[in-house]
């Protein structure tokens, strides 16, 4: 089965995505993506493939993913009843090699790049892992380095787990990485293939087949759906007009983000913010 390139955004002012999960099971959904990842199971049991290698897991067990490399969980409701407990923590590798030069942290730097392979923990030594994360989302910001330094400290003993011949992924996913943080930081800009392809040094036609290749959609469609979703944060805040929500990601004329706005999310954004906010 191929993988599937997913594209993750940061939660809103974070250098993090932070995500609680509660499942009935995981399901087979083999996929890769440009930030580090750090998944920590406090409950359940099943396998876990990364890059060419699958394993068993049993909960508690903390997995430190590094970007580019294939992974997936899946799990057995017969061993362990559901609901399955988890906790992700993604970012981009960036964020902690810009602590490279910094002597304490340079044992960290060391633990992300081994997880180019994929670290795994158990026991209790997952646990403290998994402690560290609880409530991530509504800690400080110093409270959130402090358990992210942490959590990645523990992996200190971890040994990879793929080999050094596994597939990290598709060839040009560090490329296809590249080019997601770079339209990621530009959706208030225009944007255009030929302007894409320059920055990842491709010509527009060979972007767009690559980019379709990897993703399954065109990069219109691709930016449509991130801009769409930065709206949204954006019509949560009651104070701003839907006219600038829609000029600061991009939109150049209110029709065209109607449009757009209603063929992605069902709705125009007026009723969208009602439905949500209750005004």
């Amino acid at each position: 089965m191929r993988p599937r390139y997913e594209s993750v955004t940061l939660d809103a002012g974070s250098s993090f995505r932070y995500l609680p999960r509660r499942v009935e099971r995981y399901g087979y959904n083999l996929h890769q993506h440009g930030m580090v990842e750090l998944h920590a199971i406090a409950r359940g049991a099943g396998s876990a493939v990364v890059g060419d290698r699958v394993l068993p897991w049993r909960a508690p067990a903390a997995f430190l993913i590094g970007p580019g490399l294939v992974h997936t969980w899946t799990s057995d409701p017969r061993e362990v009843p559901p609901p399955h407990h988890s906790q992700v923590l993604q970012w981009p590798p960036e964020l902690l090699r810009r602590l490279a030069d910094v002597p304490e942290a340079s044992s960290l730097v060391a633990i992300q790049e081994r997880a180019a392979r994929g670290l795994m923990l158990h026991g209790a030594a997952a646990s403290k892992v998994s402690d560290l994360l609880i409530g991530f989302a509504a800690k400080s910001g110093h409270e959130r380095l402090g358990c992210w330094l942490g959590a990645i400290a523990g992996f200190t003993a971890a040994r990879p787990i793929a080999s050094p011949r596994a597939p990290l992924g598709h060839s040009g996913a560090e490329r296809l990485a590249t080019l997601c943080a770079w339209l990621d930081a530009h959706l208030a800009d225009p944007i255009t293939l030929a302007g894409a392809g320059l920055e990842i040094g491709m010509h527009p036609q060979a972007l767009a087949r690559f980019f379709r290749r990897h993703t399954g959609l065109s990069l219109i469609s691709y930016v449509h759906g991130l801009r769409i979703g930065r709206a949204c944060h954006l019509l949560l805040e009651p104070e701003r007009r839907i006219a600038d929500c829609a000029a600061s990601v991009g939109f150049s004329s209110m029709a065209h983000f109607n449009r757009v706005f209603r063929r992605i999310e069902g709705c125009t954004p007026q009723a969208w913010r009602r439905a949500v906010t209750g005004r």
